[in-house]
């Protein structure tokens, strides 16, 4: 199955693509540039599907043999900084093999916690944006470093480190992507006003009242 994504990455690694850098907003150029990408790959490889607008993979393969879902990151190699990963819903799908998991947090995690299996994965096709060619594939559960991060759940990656492999097994790569998981709610949480709301629920915001 991963000899698809070697053959891809091979691809890129021949033929230089052409990134937008025009748009001063760099989001939209990484949209506009993913869904170039994305043109050359179904153009290369026949075989591969496509899902509805914003759905958690960019693209796959999709038989009765085998699922394969990948999310392509462009990525600054240069700036040593991590980026986000955003995808709850492919998380979800690597550790339980549930496709369509409900977007409700309380829901999610309920299916999480009571529904987890072996088997699934979720994989990224990873590009420098300086230069094309310079791009790998990887998975979750391949991942050797994830970054736990409040602001930007489930979690984030800095890609350039996270070339190789970990070499945990399956149950300890799912368990290592929980603890992070769960180190970034953690901080979410830590800025949470509980003083204000304290405040709120005995109905005094001032000493004097």
């Amino acid at each position: 199955m991963t000899s698809f994504l070697d053959s891809v990455v091979a691809y890129l690694q021949r033929n230089q693509i052409k990134l937008d850098t025009g748009n001063q907003d760099g989001r939209i150029n990484s949209i506009r540039n993913e869904d170039e990408v994305l043109k050359h790959l179904i153009k290369e490889f026949p075989s591969i599907k496509t899902p509805n607008i914003r759905c958690w993979w960019d693209f796959g393969l999709d038989s009765k043999e085998y699922e394969l879902f990948v999310n392509i990151k462009i990525s600054d190699f240069n700036n040593h900084a991590a980026d986000n990963i955003s995808a709850k819903l492919g998380m979800g799908y690597a550790l339980t093999g549930i496709k369509n998991l409900p977007t409700s947090w309380s829901k999610f995690h309920k299916i999480l916690a009571e529904e987890l299996k072996i088997g699934y994965d979720y994989y990224f096709l990873v590009i420098n944006k300086n230069d094309t060619r310079d791009s790998f594939w990887t998975s979750l559960k391949r991942i050797d470093t994830l970054v736990p991060n409040g602001n930007n759940l489930p979690f984030q990656c800095d890609w350039a480190k996270n070339r190789s492999f970990s070499a945990r097994s399956e149950v300890e790569a799912m368990k290592y992507i929980l603890s992070v998981y769960v180190k970034s709610w953690d901080k979410k949480t830590e800025s949470y006003p509980h003083n204000l709301k304290e405040m709120l629920l005995t109905n005094r915001i001032f000493d004097t009242e």
